[in-house]
């Protein structure tokens, strides 16, 4: 089984856990404009706990990096690293500009892990970050 997380959407936060052939067992969203009481790790635990799965039987991470927006794709790439790095699993990035699709990314993202994975991933904004404004 795999985790997957997707915070590149505009409009949703998804974290998702994947069967070996890329089937989604089990979903969990926060949807854009809902009231932000979770937090992508929220997010995460609830979804691992209603599922009744446990960190043993993930076998790998696959985080989308991007291109998006600069504070969701950071922290999803810090959650997919320091979870790969705690739980010794690898971690597969990937970025919606090589798969368009999440069904294609899934299945990429499960064949990088089969193959050894990454032991740390980097965001993918599409453009400099700019975290900062300018005073007009």
């Amino acid at each position: 089984m795999f985790l997957f997380i997707n915070t590149a959407e505009e409009e949703r936060l998804l974290a998702g856990l994947i069967s070996a052939t890329g089937t989604i067992l089990k979903a969990a969203e926060i949807k854009e404009g809902a009231e932000r009481r979770e937090s992508l790790l929220g997010l995460v635990d609830k979804l691992l706990l209603a599922s009744k799965f446990f960190s043993e039987k993930i076998k790998g991470i696959i985080v989308v990096t991007g291109p998006g927006r600069f504070s969701r794709l950071r922290s999803a790439v810090v959650l997919a690293n320091t979870l790969s790095f705690a739980l010794g699993i690898p971690v597969a990035g990937m970025n919606l500009e090589e798969v368009k699709n999440q069904s294609g990314l899934i299945k990429k993202g499960i064949a990088k892990i089969k193959k050894g994975g990454d032991t740390v991933v980097a965001p993918f904004y599409g453009k400099e970050p700019n975290i900062t404004r300018r005073k007009s």
